[in-house]
C-alpha cells in the first residue's frame, strides 16, 4: 500500500541541495482519491484499513478464505519467505518496534505466524505488535506446528478474517 519509492532529486544550478522525494504508486493514488480523511487517520494509526472501498466483493471472499494468500506459496518455493514467520511489515513500521527492531529484521517473513494465526486481521496494531514480537522470543519447530494447526483452523472456520 505505502510502495513509496525515494528518488533523488538532483542539485540545480540554482544551488539547491539534493532531496528525497516520495514517488507514490498508482494504488497509493487511487486510495487518495477514494477515501475519506478518517480512513486515512485509520491507515495511519493501524496500518490497514478494516472497511476498505478498493476491495471487491470477490477480495473479500478471497481474504474471508484465505485463497488470497495462494500466490505466496511461489515465494516459499523461491525461497523468499517461509511457511511460518512475521508478517511483512513497512519500513515506517520497524520504527514502532523499538529495540525489537533488528530482531523483527532478522526474521524470515511468513504465510502465516502467530499473530495470523490469533486473531487474523482482527487485532489492534498494538496487540499485533505484541504478537510478532511474541514469535521473535518463543520461535522453534513445536512453536511453529501450532501456528500451522491453529492458522488451518481459523481458516476453516473464517475466524478473524476480514
Amino acid at each position: 500500500m505505502e510502495s513509496v519509492k525515494s528518488i533523488n532529486k538532483s542539485a540545480s544550478s540554482s544551488g539547491h541541495t539534493t532531496e528525497q522525494k516520495p514517488v507514490y504508486d498508482f494504488f497509493k493514488r487511487i486510495f487518495d482519491i477514494i477515501c475519506s480523511s478518517e480512513q486515512k487517520a485509520e491507515y495511519e494509526r493501524n496500518f490497514k484499513l478494516e472497511n476498505d472501498p478498493r476491495v471487491t466483493k470477490v477480495g473479500k471472499f478471497m481474504r474471508r478464505t484465505g485463497l488470497d494468500e495462494l500466490p505466496q506459496l511461489f515465494n516459499i518455493l523461491k525461497g523468499d519467505i517461509s511457511i511460518v514467520g512475521l508478517r511483512p511489515v513497512m519500513e515506517v513500521e520497524t520504527e514502532i518496534y523499538g529495540n525489537y527492531r533488528d530482531m523483527l529484521l532478522s526474521v524470515k517473513p511468513g504465510l502465516t505466524g502467530f499473530r495470523a494465526a490469533n486473531g487474523r486481521s482482527c487485532a489492534t496494531y498494538a496487540r499485533r505488535r505484541a504478537m510478532e514480537i511474541c514469535y521473535i522470543k518463543n520461535r522453534s519447530v513445536c512453536f511453529d506446528l501450532k501456528i500451522i494447526l491453529k492458522t488451518i483452523t481459523s481458516v476453516f472456520k473464517g475466524e478473524g478474517a476480514v
